[in-house]
Formats: C-alpha cells, sequence, structure tokens
C-alpha cells in the first residue's frame, strides 16, 4: 500500500480529491491514506529534493501543483537525477 501526501500548497485540492472517492475506491487504486507535511513531520520549507526522498523512502505518491526545474534541488531535477523504474510516481496537478 501506499499514502498519497500533498504538498503543502494544494491541501485543500488533495482534500477534495480524496473526498471524492470512497475509501474501497482508494484501496482498489492501493492508497491506504492521504497525509500532509505536517502529518508526517516535514516542513513546508523542506525542498523538492528532501520531499521527493521521503516519498521514495516512505511509499507515498506526492500530489502537487508545483513541479519546476529553477534549480538542482526542483521536483523535475531531482526526479531526472534519481528516477528509476522503482521510483513511485509523483501526481501534478497543472492548475490547482
Amino acid at each position: 500500500m501506499i499514502t498519497l501526501l500533498s504538498d503543502h500548497d494544494i491541501e485543500l485540492y488533495a482534500r477534495l480529491l480524496w473526498g471524492e472517492f470512497t475509501t474501497d475506491d482508494w484501496l482498489t487504486l492501493g492508497a491506504a491514506g492521504l497525509v500532509t507535511f505536517s502529518d508526517i513531520g516535514l516542513h513546508r520549507e523542506s525542498t523538492d529534493r528532501e520531499v521527493w526522498l521521503y516519498c521514495q523512502a516512505n511509499r507515498a505518491v506526492l500530489l502537487t501543483g508545483n513541479r519546476n526545474m529553477e534549480d538542482v534541488n526542483s521536483l523535475e531535477a531531482v526526479v531526472r537525477e534519481l528516477n528509476d523504474s522503482l521510483s513511485l510516481p509523483i501526481i501534478t496537478l497543472p492548475n490547482p
């Protein structure tokens, strides 16, 4: 099972998305729950690299509305550097 981790900037949208499906629906998709940064002790100032590494180590799929390649620790740069066939995906909402 995985969890869904809401990026701090889209928590409302993540909760709305989560509420659109039943618990059984999410379990069918392999998702056991939705968590936020504060739920798991991540700071809002965590780098995208730290968040991505947390997700990979803790079987969490990141829901985000902010995916860019501004520097070496930005989400797109980290994915290009560290992603492999065993990495969990990121779900990016284009216009939250």
